[in-house]
């Protein structure tokens, strides 16, 4: 039995790794840049009317916690076609990016769909209460 644990990708699938890269990079930048500008729009709305544009600055934060991550694992990923003998150790660290960002999502989902159920309750009671 070999102790070699080291393992290679071929060259097909490191071109479908390269080709997720690529995307991953470039859907990684345009959250950057959105989040960039939600959170100057924000800015601008709190200078101007106040609180109003603290929900536009904390939604910039998450869309530059989207882009950080993707553009974390799209170089993960790259380096797996660019290096030979880590491609497990940067397979890993892209799937620890793409975890991040996939827990995130996993808790805005939750928290929204809390204030949902929520919503719906109070105002089947608000109902009740009223007729």
């Amino acid at each position: 039995m070999s102790n070699d644990t080291s393992f290679e990708f071929d060259e097909s699938q490191n071109a479908v790794l390269g080709d997720l890269h690529k995307k991953m990079q470039f859907v990684g930048m345009l959250f950057l840049i959105m989040g960039g500008f939600t959170i100057l729009g924000g800015l601008g709305s709190m200078v101007s009317e106040g609180a109003s544009g603290i929900a536009n600055i904390l939604s910039g934060g998450v869309y530059l916690a989207i882009g950080i991550w993707t553009r974390r694992a799209a170089a993960s990923f790259r380096e797996i076609v660019d290096t030979e003998g880590s491609d497990i150790d940067h397979l890993m660290s892209a799937l620890g990016q793409l975890l991040n960002l996939y827990r995130l999502q996993y808790w805005m989902i939750t928290v929204l769909l809390v204030v949902v159920v929520l919503s719906l309750v109070a105002g089947i009671f608000m109902g009740v209460a009223a007729g």
